[in-house]
């Protein structure tokens, strides 16, 4: 598997502990990586980070904007006993006046969202979510906002979204500027139809905030 600087796992409560355990006893992760755990209905999210020489805490931590590939050099994932890492369905794309330092600080948020059990609309998510498809009005927004990472992540029709927030960022305040700014209201009429939600929902409203849970 090739080596990156990030790898999310999703799994249920069945295996929670079998999993952890092997996350937690793997030398290269500890050595490299961080681990990240987010509660979810009958399960467990989970995001395993490049360290790249700093420490992740829960209230303000160091995010990686540009990474070093001589910081993986070396370093391999023993990935025996654990499912395959999810592939992400949309990376937003990285702004030059957001990256005029290497480390940002910032605050990291888990939200998860259903979508409608249809393989179609399913295949069609994924399309609108692509570099070449996505509105480039929704990525300056996201810029315009301060967001420093935007992440989508699948498994089967649960949708699982990493934002990386500038530590002022507020959600109630700043995502009402947010879903205000232009072609937002249509953007989210438009996914929509791909979502097990009220259509008339706001978007921070429609995404579930996971709680981060320690890992012991």
């Amino acid at each position: 598997m090739n080596q990156r600087s990030r790898y999310c796992f999703s799994f249920d409560n069945a295996v929670a502990e079998k999993r952890f355990s092997v996350l937690v006893s793997n030398s290269a992760i500890n050595t490299k990586y961080t681990i990240e755990a987010f509660k979810t209905i009958g399960g467990y999210f989970v995001l395993v980070d490049l360290k790249a020489n700093i420490d992740a805490v829960v209230s303000s931590r160091r995010v990686v904007n540009e990474v070093d590939t001589k910081d993986l050099v070396g370093t391999s994932i023993d990935f025996k006993g654990l499912d395959e890492p999810l592939i992400p369905c949309f990376q937003k794309p990285k702004a030059k006046q957001l990256n005029t330092q290497k480390y940002s600080e910032c605050k990291r948020k888990v939200f998860t969202l259903e979508l409608k059990h249809d393989k179609d609309l399913l295949a069609c998510y994924k399309n609108v979510h692509q570099p070449e498809n996505i509105w480039p009005k929704i990525v300056e927004n996201m810029n315009a906002m301060g967001i420093l990472n935007l992440e989508i992540y699948l498994r089967g029709y649960t949708a699982f979204m990493i934002m990386d927030l500038p530590l002022y960022f507020d959600m109630e305040k700043d995502g009402a500027k947010w879903a205000a700014m232009p072609q937002e209201q249509e953007w989210q009429a438009y996914v929509a139809k791909f979502q097990r939600t009220n259509p008339e929902t706001k978007a921070l409203e429609k995404w579930k905030e996971l709680e981060r849970i320690a890992l012991k």
